[in-house]
C-alpha cells in the first residue's frame, strides 16, 4: 500500500513539475496539452452512445430526471446530436456552420462540474438570471466560454469553444425549459 501511494504521490509531482516545454518555455501551453490528454483519456474509459433525439437520449438515461433543453440557441448554430456519456448525463452539440466551432450543453443527476472543461481562464465570476441563483463562468477578456450551474439536484453546462457575450449566455440559460 505504501509503495502504491508513493508511486502515485511520485507521479502527481511528475505532471505538476513537468509542465514546462523548455522549446517554447510555455507553462500554459503544456498545462493545456496536458489537460487535453486527461479529456481524451476519460472520453476513452466513459461509454458513449449517439442519438438523434432527445427522446432517443431520455431513453438511454438509468435514471430519469426532467431533461430540460435551451429553447434559445445562439445565431449561426444548429442542432449536432445528442450524447449520453455513462447513461446519466445528456450533452447537446450544436455547431456554427461558418467557423465549425462546437458549443455543448450538458445536463445530468452527477453533483460535480459536469463541463469536462477543464482549461484555466483569465476570468471567473459568479452571475445570476431570473431563475438560477448561483451559475460559475469562466472566460477570457469579455466572453465566457465554460458555465456550471445546479437547479434542484440537476447539474447544468454550457461550454463553448469560441465563447459567447453574457447576456447570449444569459439568454441561453434562461431558455432551459
Amino acid at each position: 500500500m505504501k509503495i502504491q501511494l508513493f508511486a502515485a504521490l511520485l507521479f502527481g509531482a511528475s505532471l505538476l513539475f513537468g509542465c514546462s516545454d523548455s522549446s517554447t518555455d510555455s507553462i500554459n501551453e503544456t498545462i493545456q496539452e496536458n489537460n487535453e490528454k486527461i479529456n481524451e483519456t476519460a472520453e476513452k474509459n466513459s461509454t458513449i452512445e449517439t442519438t438523434h433525439s432527445l427522446k432517443d437520449a431520455k431513453e438511454l438515461l438509468t435514471i430519469k430526471w426532467d431533461v430540460k433543453e435551451p429553447q434559445f440557441i445562439p445565431e449561426g448554430y444548429s442542432l449536432m446530436d445528442y450524447y449520453i456519456y455513462d447513461k446519466d448525463m445528456i450533452e447537446i452539440r450544436y455547431s456554427d456552420t461558418d467557423d465549425h466551432h462546437e458549443l455543448y450543453y450538458r445536463t445530468s443527476t452527477r453533483q460535480d462540474d459536469i463541463s469536462g472543461n477543464t482549461n484555466p481562464y483569465t476570468n471567473e465570476k459568479i452571475l445570476s438570471t431570473s431563475s438560477i441563483d448561483r451559475i460559475l463562468v469562466r472566460g477570457s477578456d469579455d466572453v465566457w466560454m465554460v458555465a456550471a450551474w445546479k437547479n434542484e439536484d440537476i447539474s447544468y453546462s454550457i461550454s463553448c469553444e469560441n465563447g459567447l457575450s453574457q447576456d447570449t449566455l444569459l439568454s441561453m440559460i434562461d431558455s432551459i425549459q
